[in-house]
């Protein structure tokens, strides 16, 4: 992994980096009222860390996943602090040990590595939420927000992938073979 040698110079590609990462975390903060008895909150913050994950981890510290997941559960009254977190972590750890395979395919074998961590992610906020409960819960919503992560990932994609250009030493994190 390589370590960015911070210059002032490019001080607003990185603070406009953070500021997409935090929209993005306030849209994951939302809830979309989709169907009248069915409320459903988003992870687009997945499709970023993912992203980075892959192309730029040295971007994507995991203090930075830390504080937005303990923020994502707290703001949005989530019952177990930390999950978000702890989701994010690994995932960020687990595609980070991955990058090698995944830079060199193709963005449909990409999107069906997402297509594997969306449906994790979902399953383990289920799985937390049945726990918490000591019932089953109803897992549409989960299934909802999965197939609208799963669909707006060629979009996060294209637009994080325009933002990557912009960014001063973009070629140099790239995997190493």
């Amino acid at each position: 992994m390589s370590v960015i040698n911070f210059s002032f110079d490019h001080t607003p590609q990185y603070v406009l980096l953070y500021a997409i990462l935090f929209m993005m975390f306030l849209a994951d903060i939302q809830i979309l009222p989709i169907f009248l008895d069915l409320n459903v909150m988003m992870v687009f913050s997945l499709a970023c860390i993912y992203y980075w994950a892959i192309y730029h981890p040295s971007l994507m510290p995991t203090w930075l996943l830390f504080t937005l997941g303990i923020l994502k559960d707290l703001l949005s009254g989530l019952p177990f602090v930390g999950l978000s977190s702890m989701v994010f972590i690994c995932v960020f750890l687990i595609i980070k040990q991955q990058r090698v395979f995944l830079s060199g395919q193709n963005f449909f074998m990409i999107w069906a590595g997402y297509i594997f961590v969306t449906a994790a992610t979902c399953l383990i906020f289920w799985a937390f939420l049945c726990l918490y409960l000591f019932t089953f819960a109803p897992f549409q919503s989960f299934v909802i927000e999965a197939l609208i992560m799963v669909l707006a990932f060629p979009l996060i994609v294209a637009f994080m992938g325009l933002l990557h250009k912009f960014l001063p030493f973009a070629s140099q994190d790239k995997a190493p073979i």
